[in-house]
């Protein structure tokens, strides 16, 4: 994710779907799977993935197979763009090179930690390595002020663990498991780098990862705006990180000193504060050394890329190690993503499909509009300002209409090392140069080739990115039902960001403001604890359930998303002609689809301990549940396991 709060419709969405049913459920006691049987029943995840989804298979057969004609071309390139591709895949294909040099491209960084003398040195190293993408306990980035996002920000934030942060604080046996593995992991990486004493060394990094996660805030603490949001003045950090030469530390990023910064989680600020004197400087050197191993583990010999690899299998995320061209354009769509979606643009996305999509956006915002002026919540205070609000909302669709500038990254064809730290040099520097500059609102935060729609509550805008319109979500010759079931339904869902939980914080500007009564957000609140509760009795395994607390927003965004694109597609269908039955269950059929998946219960469970998205089961069924039209459509009644009595449906609209 981003270093801004974003609310991202496939950040993290794939958790784990159970296919029970020996036969066909009727789609009154199952609609997710009465819909998906013969895919469920018949589709195999990949082995070397962890999951199978809509989204990936948009990712794996389409978008991937398109970068892979571009960098394996012979053609010559014909863009600078291009040619950075092609180099850097080039680079990371080159196996040969890589294995020869072995672990050579990192000696620099292990010389540099083995003299380190003091915590200053300590300190000073850690803020050195994070330029060039080497973890750390804590972060510096720069991001628009929530309290004024026309300007951006100085930003310190907890970081420098490895697995989920309750893997380090619970006794169950799956997070013993998963510290023994993460362990094992570590323990290959030590001794493939030539060290001796591996125990001790990997025991002083499960150690200091264990404290940094017990101080650091959990995913639910993490979504609340105002909890991270804490203004300091520079001496007040300075004190509160006391045992740090914050000074140099910031020279050395490259930060010039500033007034005001945001601290996200002020306990643990005060904690790493304490703990840099706690914890014996040979016991940090050898932290600081697992996580130059980790950062550059895949781009090092095959034996370094293989120990990853080999973690990933033990942990039951995959079953065998994908195809090399299959790694090698994973890499490079990571590394240069703007680079690799403005290629994929260029050469693969059909432009037509914008006009249709800015039609779509059009009806939904107006049922937006109609329904903010028809809520039984808002007072008519709130509506006027939710109508500005939407009102001054920002649509991007498909693809940037300005490209950032590459044209000073420099990237060979026989240093990936060198080439993936000059990478995450350059965007750090990037990010970083945008203190003291006014906030470019029409810059773009992800990149058009990732299948993907968000919405940024700092700029109060929503993207949808070009390789989202694609089958099952879009497709220019399928009927508007089945178009406002999947990509109507993502915008809806997006747009409706603006108004959950977190995004109705923002103002029509971006800032976070309280525009609501208390009286509103009290009666909201209402709607979205029993939304919570819902989620709550959702079994995921046996006795692991959904966190409603953490996956609320996304509730929120599904209800709306379906809802409100429902509304349009109906306004649109009367007005054509077309409203009936069918066409009403080909809406419905294609929200089912969007949302089926096939997930790995290791990387299920994974993802649960961290990701604020619920299963696609429970975000098709869950949310259908609550819609009068579904049970009207469908004929539900008591007795159904799709049925919900009237009374305990939750209507936002």
């Amino acid at each position: 994710m981003k270093n801004i709060f974003l609310n991202n419709i496939t950040i993290l969405i794939l958790i784990f779907s159970s296919f029970t049913y020996a036969e066909r459920p009727k789609v009154t006691d199952n609609f997710y799977q009465a819909i998906n049987y013969d895919w469920l029943k018949d589709s195999k995840i990949p082995k070397s993935q962890s999951s199978i989804t809509s989204f990936n298979l948009i990712k794996t057969n389409k978008v991937d197979k398109a970068i892979k004609k571009i960098v394996e071309s012979l053609e010559q390139p014909k863009t600078s763009s291009e040619k950075k591709l092609k180099d850097l895949y080039y680079s990371f294909m080159n196996k040969e090179h890589r294995n020869k040099l072995g672990v050579k491209p990192i000696k620099k960084y292990l010389t540099a930690i083995d003299k380190i003398n003091n915590r200053s040195d300590l300190a000073l190293l850690m803020s050195e390595f994070v330029k060039g993408g080497v973890d750390a306990p804590f972060v510096f980035s720069v991001m628009p002020n929530p309290k004024n996002t026309e300007e951006h920000i100085l930003r310190v934030s907890q970081s420098g663990i490895y697995l989920a942060q309750e893997h380090y604080l619970k006794n169950n046996e799956r997070s013993k498991k998963q510290r023994k593995l993460y362990a094992e992991f570590l323990k290959k990486l030590f001794t493939l780098a030539g060290y001796k004493n591996i125990d001790k060394r990997v025991d002083n990094v499960i150690n200091i990862e264990t404290r940094l996660a017990k101080d650091q805030f959990t995913p639910v603490q993490s979504r609340d705006m105002h909890l991270i949001y804490n203004l300091y003045s520079y001496d007040k950090l300075s004190k509160a990180l006391s045992n740090y030469p914050l000074d140099k530390m910031l020279v050395s990023l490259g930060i010039p000193k500033v007034d005001n910064i945001v601290v996200r989680e002020p306990p643990y600020i005060k904690s790493i504060n304490k703990l840099i004197v706690d914890i014996d400087i040979e016991k940090w050197k050898n932290y600081l050394r697992s996580k130059v191993f980790v950062r550059f583990a895949k781009v090092l010999s095959k034996d370094f890329e293989t120990a990853m690899i080999e973690f990933s299998k033990q942990r039951g995320l995959i079953k065998q190690e994908p195809q090399e061209w299959k790694k090698g354009v994973i890499f490079i769509s990571e590394q240069i993503p703007m680079i690799t979606g403005r290629v994929y643009v260029e050469n693969f996305f059909d432009k037509k499909s914008k006009l249709y999509i800015i039609k779509l956006v059009a009806s939904i915002k107006n049922e937006y509009k109609i329904a903010i002026k028809n809520s039984s919540v808002f007072s008519d205070e709130t509506k006027n300002k939710a109508l500005n609000k939407l009102e001054k909302m920002v649509y991007n669709i498909g693809y940037p209409d300005k490209w950032q500038d590459f044209s000073n990254l420099k990237i060979s064809k026989d240093d990936l090392v060198g080439d993936s730290v000059h990478i995450s040099e350059f965007n750090y520097a990037y990010n970083i140069s945008k203190l003291n500059k006014p906030v470019d609102k029409a810059e773009w935060d992800e990149s058009p080739h990732k299948v993907n729609a968000f919405y940024n509550p700092f700029a109060n805008k929503f993207i949808l990115l070009a390789a989202f319109l694609n089958k099952p979500f879009f497709d220019i010759n399928a009927t508007d039902a089945q178009n406002y079931g999947g990509v109507g339904f993502a915008i809806a869902h997006e747009i409706g960001h603006g108004f959950d939980d977190q995004g109705s914080k923002f103002d029509a500007k971006g800032n976070l403001v309280n525009w609501w009564t208390d009286k509103d957000r009290k009666a909201f609140n209402k709607l979205k604890n029993k939304l919570i509760a819902q989620a709550n009795k959702y079994q995921i395994f046996p006795n692991i359930y959904l966190n409603g607390k953490l996956e609320i927003g996304e509730i929120i965004g599904d209800l709306n998303g379906s809802e409100i694109s429902f509304r349009a597609y109906l306004r649109l269908a009367k007005k054509k002609g077309v409203d009936n039955e069918i066409n009403r269950k080909k809406f419905f059929t294609q929200v089912a689809h969007i949302w089926r998946e096939k997930v790995r219960k290791a990387s299920a469970l994974q993802l649960l301990a961290r990701d604020s998205h619920p299963p696609g089961e429970y975000r098709t069924n869950g949310t259908l549940m609550n819609l009068d039209v579904f049970h009207n459509t469908y004929k539900t009644k008591p007795g159904d396991k799709m049925y919900r009595k009237p009374s305990e449906r939750v209507r936002m609209w």
